[in-house]
Parts: C-alpha cells; sequence; structure tokens
C-alpha cells in the first residue's frame, strides 16, 4: 500500500473516495429533505422534530401531550446521520496514523543502519 505511485491514487482511489463523500452527503441531506427532518434547533437548522419539544407519541393515547407535524424519529437520524460517520471516522484516523508512523519508522530505521 505504501508503494502506490500519486498517479495510480489520483485516477483510481481518489476518484472513489470523492464519490463516496459526496454521495453521503447528498443522500443523507435528500433523505433528511424528504421526510421533512431538518428543523429549527433554535440559531440554526439539523435533524430536529417539530414543534421543538414535541413527544413523538399517539394522540389517543396521550392526549395531553403535543404530537411532532414533522421530524419522527429525529433522534434516530440524528444517529445515523450525524453520529455514525464521527464514530467511524476515529478507528479509521488511527488505523491511519499507526501506519503513517509505522512507515517512517521503518524508514528511519533502515536509514540509520546504513
Amino acid at each position: 500500500i505504501y508503494e502506490i505511485p500519486g498517479r495510480l491514487i489520483a485516477r483510481k482511489y481518489e476518484p472513489i473516495m470523492h464519490i463516496i463523500c459526496v454521495s453521503y452527503a447528498l443522500g443523507t441531506s435528500i433523505t433528511g429533505l424528504l421526510l421533512g427532518l431538518f428543523n429549527s434547533k433554535g440559531s440554526f437548522c439539523w435533524i430536529e422534530p417539530y414543534p421543538q419539544g414535541c413527544l413523538q407519541v399517539s394522540p389517543i393515547e396521550h392526549p395531553e401531550h403535543y404530537v411532532c407535524l414533522r421530524g419522527l424519529d429525529a433522534f434516530d437520524y440524528q444517529i445515523y446521520f450525524g453520529a455514525t460517520p464521527l464514530v467511524l471516522a476515529f478507528p479509521f484516523i488511527a488505523v491511519s496514523m499507526s501506519c503513517i508512523y509505522y512507515h517512517v519508522r521503518k524508514t528511519e530505521i533502515a536509514v540509520t543502519r546504513r
């Protein structure tokens, strides 16, 4: 993996990485728009139920609570669309940095032995 030429990375792997990033961003934003998940969070918009403070309960079973008009299961979508990529990014970064460290250390040892 360390000896891959820059041109091969630019031609083969970089477009795939861009496609993954752009398709995830477009997919989650279009899904959120179609499901009516984007609502006011106070000073910004994010995946939230509307109106603020509403409960996701049946109005027949709990008439004392006001029911969400939009953004049903907003918390679940916050986890799927927001937290999951962040949680997956940290191990990826840790593995990448470990690989870089290992490669640099191996090269450094090889150079000092000469």
